[in-house]
């Protein structure tokens, strides 16, 4: 772990959004700083873009919104895609488990992986959703 600028990490997940004209992204977030391990936050970040890319059908807006304040900083990432069911919800962070069509690209371990490194960095992961109408996974920080 290291005391690094959110702000970094996110610009540098975002720029793997560039392979995707058609989705725009709304940042609002500032300078930030936390403590985190860079490398496990990518990787949770980069497994919530390609959900968000793939439920947009690679064409949407993606906002990513910071908040601080009561000891807690919350990363909000919002898509505009197809969204998710209750039942999808619940199974969301079970490992294996996949709304994506069976390609053998996809195994079902992104959320499982960024339930386990939020919890490693003593965070949680919350994640809000209805069909039709996007989704928001939101990284909360202690």
């Amino acid at each position: 772990m290291e005391k690094l600028g959110i702000y970094v990490v996110l610009d540098e997940a975002v720029e793997s959004l560039n392979a995707f004209p058609m989705i725009e992204i709304d940042r609002q977030y500032g300078r930030k700083t936390l403590w985190l391990d860079k490398a496990m936050i990518t990787e949770c970040l980069q497994n919530i873009f390609n959900n968000a890319v793939d439920a947009m059908n690679e064409e949407g807006t993606l906002r990513i919104h910071l908040e601080s304040g009561k000891g807690k900083t919350r990363i909000s990432i919002s898509d505009t895609g197809s969204g998710m069911d209750s039942i999808q919800l619940q199974n969301i962070f079970e490992p294996f488990y996949s709304t994506k069509h069976k390609s053998g690209r996809h195994f079902g371990m992104g959320m499982y992986q960024v339930r386990k490194v939020m919890a490693a960095h003593k965070g949680k992961v919350e994640v809000k959703s209805k069909p039709g109408q996007g989704t928001t996974v939101t990284l909360i920080f202690k």
